[in-house]
């Protein structure tokens, strides 16, 4: 790697349709923060001095060597050339020999991005692949290695169909991995047939046009993310289930399992590209031609526009506004909600509205009014900051999907977000108290609210559709006792019981029933100072957890010695962490520990 001796510092950023210096900045910083395995940084302001820019450069590049790659770089925004050289300007900090390295499809990026005295720019054209080498490639993907057909055949209808590509490789992947799925001659003669030639969006609408229908609405309604937006699986799932577009067959099979296996199906056909070098781990990207081809596909029934700031509405978004009947699907940033408020309130069929930060937040009075006019709505976004949601939230009977973003806690949530009944995800910021009767979200799988408040709902043995409870207070009041836990089969991932010293008799341990939650792998057991209800050995013995189990860590815990399922040194093959915190009572170590990992 000579780049990585020569240069201190690489980044990469993808860049939006509309540059923006601010943005990009924001993103390079996160860039090197994920490298560097920090958290990344908070919110930020599109609106940022040119001075405040430049600060935060010069913090992160610290006068070193650096390169920069802008991956899909555009410059036919208005304001391009003021973004530009704002941007320029901050990156001053570098030291002499750092690099600017710009991927783009615009014939002007040479010109615009040439400033006097301060930028120079060489252009390197990629030239097409040569005919052969582009055949090569398309039927790499066109051909299965194992099969034992007579490949020549094929090979001479592959010749045309490849020819109608224009050594585009994007497109000879994704139309050679339809033809790979279906390995007929006449197939493949119905495809050479199409007329493709000097369009390669025509190759593109085919392709998609040979994916099963679950898949085409899935890939379809990633268009309402913006270009070069960072996928998560667990959020795109949880869109796709809101939207209806997941089917399960049985009541054995997770929606979120069956999400996945779309996922990986439209990676492995190419209609999504997986990434696995995130901080966070695995994400994934939709290309730009393939937005565009997911725009397309939706056609008038959707509106998107990237904060720009012009306020000027593009003719093709102008034209759909004129038939508001027909629009289930909007992305916009805030400053254009509120600029089209009254269009978005004749779109009775609205199924999804994302409202992207731009440069605030919605103005209370104004989301207060879209929701009453909206109620068919099945996803929500907003930022909101420094207000409580409208209580109107409850008419949204439909409403699968809330994500609330903002900085600042909310107080309470109203009472009326408890008729949300259909409820499947709510991802809010921390709150000070949830309403009484919030376990009556019964059909909420999924809550991401920061802080302690999940830990104290009350009834939440109702809630028997969740998948994740991070942690669990076990109080002495009614309806907060730790056999609410019991029918709670679906919870995954890691799981926090704490309070134990609350536990009114070993009976009630015994109906939390953890030997049946399969899908815990990380457990904490905690008890805190005072005196206990019932004996801490009774109480463990019965908190036996299921073999899947890999970190377990008990704390505070007064036996003398642990129970017998933790003392079988065969009971948990899974198990590599044992950690046993302020257990100053205990006299014998489990044998287990011979075969761990890690331990404290």
């Amino acid at each position: 790697m000579k780049e990585q001796k020569y240069f201190d510092i690489l980044l990469w950023v993808h860049c939006s349709r509309r540059f923006s210096a601010s943005d990009v900045v924001m993103h390079a910083q996160q860039n090197k923060q994920a490298r560097d395995g920090v958290a990344h940084v908070g919110n930020y302001n599109r609106f940022i001095s040119l001075e405040a820019l430049t600060g935060q450069m010069n913090a992160m590049l610290g006068s070193k060597k650096f390169l920069l790659i802008l991956d899909d770089f555009w410059c036919d925004a208005d304001d391009f050339i003021d973004q530009w050289e704002k941007f320029v300007t901050c990156l001053k900090g570098g030291l002499p020999g750092s690099k600017i390295l710009l991927t783009t499809q615009s014939n002007r990026t040479v010109e615009k991005t040439s400033i006097p005295g301060v930028t120079e720019v060489k252009h390197y054209p990629l030239l097409e692949l040569e005919n052969g080498h582009f055949f090569k490639l398309f039927m790499h993907h066109s051909w299965p290695s194992n099969c034992s057909l007579e490949k020549e055949k094929f090979e001479c209808i592959g010749h045309n169909i490849a020819a109608k590509l224009k050594g585009d490789p994007g497109t000879a992947k994704i139309v050679g991995r339809q033809l790979r799925e279906n390995i007929d001659i006449r197939y493949w003669e119905d495809a050479a047939k199409k007329d493709w030639l000097g369009d390669n969006m025509k190759a593109r609408i085919w392709s998609y046009q040979q994916l099963p229908v679950h898949l085409q609405q899935c890939f379809a309604i990633c268009c309402i993310f913006k270009k070069g937006y960072i996928l998560r699986a667990e959020r795109l799932i949880q869109l796709w289930m809101a939207e209806g577009l997941i089917k399960t067959i049985n009541k054995e099979e997770r929606m979120e399992d069956i999400g996945q296996s779309y996922l990986n199906e439209l990676v492995s056909r190419f209609f999504l590209e997986r990434h696995e070098h995130d901080k966070y781990g695995t994400y994934y990207q939709l290309h730009d031609l393939l937005h565009d081809l997911a725009e397309c596909v939706q056609g008038d029934g959707f509106i998107g526009i990237e904060y720009t700031n012009s306020k000027n509405i593009p003719e093709h978004i102008s034209r759909k506004l004129s038939r508001c009947e027909n629009i289930r699907h909007i992305s916009l940033p805030v400053d254009m909600v509120i600029e089209l408020k009254d269009k978005i309130c004749l779109m009775k069929n609205l199924c999804t509205l994302l409202c992207d930060r731009g440069n605030g937040i919605i103005p209370r009075k104004v989301l207060r009014e879209i929701l009453k006019n909206t109620k068919k709505l099945r996803v929500l976004a907003f930022p909101l900051s420094g207000q409580d949601l409208p209580d109107c939230i409850g008419n949204l009977k439909h409403l699968r999907f809330l994500f609330v973003h903002g900085s600042k806690p909310f107080k309470k949530l109203p009472d009326s977000i408890c008729k949300l009944y259909l409820l499947q995800s709510l991802h809010l910021p921390s709150c000070d108290t949830l309403p009484k009767k919030f376990s009556e979200l019964i059909c909420l799988r999924f809550i991401d609210i920061k802080g302690e408040t999940m830990s104290h709902i009350s009834d939440l043995g109702r809630m028997t559709s969740l998948q994740v409870l991070r942690k669990f207070a076990v109080r002495k009041e009614r309806k907060h006792e730790l056999h609410q836990l019991e029918n709670l089969n679906q919870l995954r991932g890691r799981l926090c019981i704490t309070g134990l010293e609350n536990v009114r008799c070993k009976e009630d341990a015994i109906r939390a029933n953890l030997q049946r939650k399969s899908h815990i792998e990380e457990l904490e057991v905690q008890w805190n100072s005072g005196e206990r209800a019932t004996d801490d050995f009774q109480v463990l013995d019965a908190l036996q957890p299921h073999h899947n189990i890999r970190d377990l860590k008990i704390e505070r815990f007064r036996g003398k010695r642990f129970p017998n399922w933790l003392l079988n040194n065969e009971s948990f093959e899974c198990l590599t962490k044992l950690q046993l915190i302020d257990c100053t009572s205990i006299k014998e170590l489990p044998l287990i520990l011979r075969t761990l990992q890690v331990y404290h």
